[in-house]
């Protein structure tokens, strides 16, 4: 699927290439023709008119000069220019004077006048054979009859061409290299697409591994209960215990998909509000009082003096907070020790969760903030791997870092930088 995306990428920005140049070729054919059709308009009109007046001089002799010559002032003369010719006529048609017939014969004048003094149209375009002509007449104001003026366009064309060429062959150049833009783009473009599908295809292997774990269970002591269903309550708790224990596992999980889901579609809304961060911090550390000393873990709070002013959501950093204890707790044996710390350095707040447990092995330091991983201690307490991401996601939308350090059967600290706007 994702082959067949980047392939579209391609021929999409390939289709959206070539119909960009194809209408700037065809505006520019139009626009170039408009443009000559009104110079050869003015260059007519000025022609016919020099020429009824009196004022256009003859051309010049065969062999000298300009074999191009046009009769225009010298602050407005064009070099080589096509060939052209203005004759007047009659009333009755017939041409009165072959003078100015610059490059045609007197056979080629006869016949193009006839075709212009029977067009409709006092100018326009019209062609014989493979040529194209411009033609306008006009009445004379000197004598009775008209001024009729062609002028072979070919090698205005030609330009023509030959631009529209150049243009085209320049759009091929433009759309080869953006057609290999295009896969560069698409593999660089297709790199993270396919890392994120990679991302959420674990993702749900994972949740429906770990979500099949509780049902099973469920679904096992369901079966005892149900095969024993003349025994009392009483004799049958510990299937009962089982399968409530199981449920609020499965619930944790949930609730800890719903919230990344939440938060990877920015969802979850934060409630900034200033609070002490000290009085948080102790207040969470007091919570979990009880399950260190269950474990035999002493558990010691270390915070600056002061209240530590902080504003961000509360509720979102107090289970940050939670779920560093709830990890060091776990992974600390009787009779060692976990360390909190908060304390204000600069611009931000830093939070640290010291323990002298098992600590984290080198190979997994690097992962244990992606969601679902567990290493083999992880495994052995029963939970999801879910944790230190949703922590992850919590600190990066309040704009912190959370970074961990551990020697392993020596010492781990997790740390967590909040920044305070100035």
């Amino acid at each position: 699927m994702l082959k067949k995306l980047r392939l579209q990428f391609i021929v999409v920005n390939a289709v959206i290439i070539i119909v960009l140049f194809t209408l700037l070729a065809a505006a520019s054919w139009f626009y170039l023709q408009e443009r000559i059709i009104d110079r050869t308009a003015h260059i007519a009109e000025k022609v016919m008119c020099d020429r009824d007046a009196g004022v256009m001089r003859p051309p010049p002799p065969p062999g000298k000069g300009d074999p191009f010559w046009f009769p225009l002032p010298a602050h407005n003369a064009e070099p080589m220019l096509p060939p052209f010719f203005v004759v007047p006529v009659d009333p009755a048609g017939g041409i009165q004077d072959y003078t100015h017939m610059n490059r045609f014969s007197q056979g080629a004048v006869d016949e193009l006048t006839a075709r212009v003094l029977a067009a409709p149209a006092e100018q326009g375009q019209f062609q014989i054979g493979d040529r194209h002509y411009y033609y306008a007449r006009m009445v004379r104001q000197s004598a009775p009859g008209e001024m009729v003026f062609v002028l072979d366009m070919e090698r205005d064309r030609a330009m023509m061409l030959e631009f529209i060429g150049i243009l085209l062959l320049a759009g091929v150049v433009c759309l080869l290299l953006s057609i290999l833009g295009s896969i560069f783009l698409g593999n660089r473009a297709i790199q993270p697409i396919c890392k994120a599908w990679q991302q959420q295809k674990n993702f749900l292997a994972d949740a429906s591994h770990e979500l099949r774990t509780p049902l099973t269970v469920i679904g096992t002591n369901l079966e005892i209960v149900l095969d024993n269903h003349r025994e009392t309550v009483a004799s049958q708790v510990n299937w009962l215990r089982n399968i409530q224990e199981e449920t609020a596992h499965m619930s944790s999980l949930v609730d800890g998909l719903l919230f990344l889901a939440r938060t990877d579609a920015n969802q979850e809304v934060l409630e900034l509000r200033p609070f002490c961060l000290r009085q948080a911090v102790a207040s969470t550390v007091g919570a979990l009082m009880p399950a260190a000393l269950s474990k035999g873990v002493q558990l010691s709070l270390k915070i600056d003096e002061g209240k530590l002013p902080y504003c961000g959501d509360e509720r979102l950093l107090r289970q940050v907070v939670g779920i560093l204890l709830d990890n060091a707790i776990r992974h600390t044996p009787k009779g060692g020790a976990v360390i909190v710390s908060v304390s204000k350095q600069e611009n931000k707040m830093l939070i640290c969760v010291a323990d002298n447990g098992e600590g984290i092995k080198a190979e997994s330091l690097p992962h244990i903030f992606n969601r679902f991983y567990q290493g083999d201690e992880a495994h052995a307490n029963g939970k999801a791997g879910l944790g230190l991401a949703i922590a992850k996601s919590i600190v990066e939308r309040h704009g912190g870092t959370i970074r961990a350090a551990s020697a392993p059967a020596v010492e781990t600290r997790f740390y967590v930088d909040l920044p305070i706007e100035q």
